[in-house]
C-alpha cells in the first residue's frame, strides 16, 4: 500500500468520524431544547453546535487519532500486532487514554467510542479498497 492511498483513506474516515460524532453529541447537546414547546431556530443552533464540536473532534481525532493509527498500523504491518481485533482494542485502549490522564471518565468514555467508531470505519474503507 502507497503513502498516497494511506494519506487518503485516512483523511476520509478522519472527515465521516469527525461528521458522524459531531452530530451525536449535538443531538445530545440540544435533547433538552428540541423537547420544549417554544424552542426557536433550532436549526440555526443545531448547526452553531455542530460546527463547535467539528473543530474540536476534527482536531483530536485529525492530530492524535491519525497519529495512533498510523502508528498502530505500523506494528501490524511489521506483525507485532498480528491480529485484527487486538489492533480495535488497542485503538479503543488509546482513545480513553486522555480522559483515562485527567481521570475524567466521560471523556474516556467518549473517546474509547469515538476511537472505536474510528477504526470501524478505517476497516471498512481499507477492505473496501482492497477489493
Amino acid at each position: 500500500m502507497d503513502v498516497k492511498s494511506l494519506v487518503k483513506r485516512k483523511i476520509t474516515v478522519t472527515y465521516v468520524t469527525t461528521l458522524i460524532i459531531s452530530i451525536i453529541f449535538t443531538y445530545w447537546y440540544m435533547v433538552d431544547k428540541i423537547e420544549m414547546e417554544n424552542s426557536y431556530n433550532l436549526g440555526g443552533e443545531f448547526l452553531g453546535w455542530l460546527f463547535v464540536y467539528s473543530m474540536y473532534v476534527g482536531a483530536i481525532v485529525l492530530i492524535y487519532g491519525n497519529l495512533v493509527s498510523v502508528g498502530l498500523e505500523y506494528l501490524q504491518k511489521k506483525w507485532v500486532i498480528k491480529h485484527t481485533w487486538l489492533y480495535v482494542l488497542f485503538h479503543g485502549m488509546f482513545g480513553s487514554l486522555i480522559g483515562l490522564l485527567f481521570q475524567a471518565f466521560e471523556f474516556a468514555l467518549a473517546g474509547m467510542v469515538v476511537a472505536l467508531f474510528y477504526v470501524l470505519i478505517d476497516r471498512w474503507v481499507y477492505v473496501r479498497e482492497k477489493v
